[in-house]
């Protein structure tokens, strides 16, 4: 229990399980939302645009990866800092004008003749197509 001047941070914001039955971890109201919005979040991406397929494994990764992101996110949501605030200022940090970077202009030039790989006058004109 925190000890503190303020009523609204002596409640203990941490879930420890059923009554006589505590779990092993000590787990945060917030990351079960977190942890949600993650969740879908990440089997979005895995399964939508990489198109992992649906498996055991693959399942087993998700979780995973979900249980690492939340857990890095919630070091930085605290009693003092709440999600929106730490959404805010990811999206600010995202979006805020960046000076140009000074360096060396590059350009891509094409390969000279010599190194350039010529086929032979009998190829197809098409090498990708069926006809041989």
């Amino acid at each position: 229990m925190y000890h503190t001047d303020d009523l609204l941070h002596r409640v203990d914001r941490i879930y420890l399980g059923p009554p006589g039955k505590t779990a092993p971890v000590k787990i945060r109201y917030t990351a079960y939302g977190v942890g949600a919005l993650v969740f879908v979040t990440t089997t979005v991406f895995l399964r939508g645009l990489l198109s992992i397929p649906w498996s055991s494994s693959s399942t087993l990764i998700l979780f995973a990866v979900t249980i690492f992101i939340t857990a890095r996110l919630m070091r930085f949501i605290t009693g003092d800092v709440t999600v929106r605030s730490v959404l805010t200022a990811a999206f600010n940090d995202l979006v805020a004008p960046r000076p140009p970077k000074t360096g060396f202009l590059v350009a891509v030039t094409p390969l000279p003749a010599q190194r350039m790989r010529h086929l032979p006058a009998d190829a197809p004109a098409d090498l990708w197509s069926d006809a041989a």
